[in-house]
């Protein structure tokens, strides 16, 4: 089998992991990051998002995925390895029938991470209008907000997994952004950062806050709902007009704040992990193959 690398002239494909318009496609697979592996049937790239490894495919329909999905990605394995990633994400998003995918990725050794939702702000274009001579949203007495300096950035990462806990992204993906950030922006309360919010900068009008969390400690004071409007308002500087922001579902204190911020629920999606490192790997199959025999036999075994 031959593989091009980066493209191959084919006809448009119609199944893809995330809704790309083509053009938004073509963009993404002609970035100096990405890599990607092709054939006339469907495409798959690697892609640097915001601190992560994603996977993105695009299939001219389910059977030439179900044929050609191993395959391509067996071509793109050894570039992870060599690239120092800890895992790879891949993200099914709105996707009507996963019944042939979720096997192959199995095979390929991604495990299901969790569901996710977006939550989104429309309408900023309004909000930059209405206050731009403004200040920012009101901050709780006893609190101060500002933007993040890089002696922040060891709190902020302990922070992310202390609120997040399993649905953490990772301190990797956690410093990569803080790296890569338009702006961040911290809560903190006697010199303890006890929130934080990180905005990617905008892109075709959309500006996405990468994470946003609040100390544990001080849940229950409505500081996530400040800090989602502070991310917002700094979003409609930048000139975006919609403001983004991926929240697990189950987490009911998250999707309160939220609301309360004017967010309102968009689309879903189901994310997808692989770890690089193959002793992890081997130690996730022996874990479900113990699972298995308990199971079946019982747990005296």
């Amino acid at each position: 089998m031959t593989f091009e690398r980066n493209t191959v002239e084919a006809a448009t494909p119609r199944l893809r992991n995330r809704p790309l318009r083509p053009r938004e496609w073509d963009e993404l697979i002609e970035r100096d990051d990405v890599t990607s592996v092709s054939l006339e049937e469907g495409t798959l790239a690697l892609v640097p998002t915001h601190g992560q490894l994603c996977l993105y495919f695009a299939f001219l329909g389910e059977e030439e995925g179900r044929t050609h999905f191993a395959e391509l990605f067996n071509e793109l394995a050894d570039d992870i390895a060599d690239d120092g990633w800890p895992y790879t994400r891949i993200d099914l998003v709105e996707m009507m029938n996963r019944i042939w995918i979720e096997p192959l990725l199995q095979d390929a050794e991604f495990r299901p991470h969790g569901e996710w939702m977006e939550f989104e702000r429309r309408e900023l274009r309004e909000l930059r209008e209405l206050r731009e001579d403004m200040p920012p949203p009101e901050i709780p007495e006893g609190y101060r907000m500002r933007r993040a300096t890089e002696a922040d950035h060891e709190q902020i990462v302990e922070l992310e997994a202390a609120a997040y806990g399993d649905d953490a992204r990772g301190e990797e993906a956690t410093r990569i952004s803080l790296q890569q950030a338009n702006w961040t922006g911290v809560l903190e309360r006697d010199g303890r950062v006890c929130g934080y919010a990180i905005n990617a900068t905008a892109e075709r009008g959309v500006g996405r806050i990468v994470s946003l969390a609040v100390d544990p400690d001080d849940w229950g004071q409505g500081l996530g709902r400040v800090l989602a409007e502070a991310a917002a308002y700094q979003v409609a500087s930048q000139g975006a007009t919609r403001a983004t922001v991926e929240i697990n579902p189950e987490v009911g204190p998250a999707i309160r704040a939220l609301r309360a911020a004017e967010f309102r629920p968009g689309r879903r999606g189901v994310e997808w992990r692989r770890v690089t490192d193959a002793a992890a790997r081997e130690q996730i199959r022996e874990s479900e193959r113990r699972a298995g025999v308990k199971a079946r036999f019982g747990q005296w075994r």
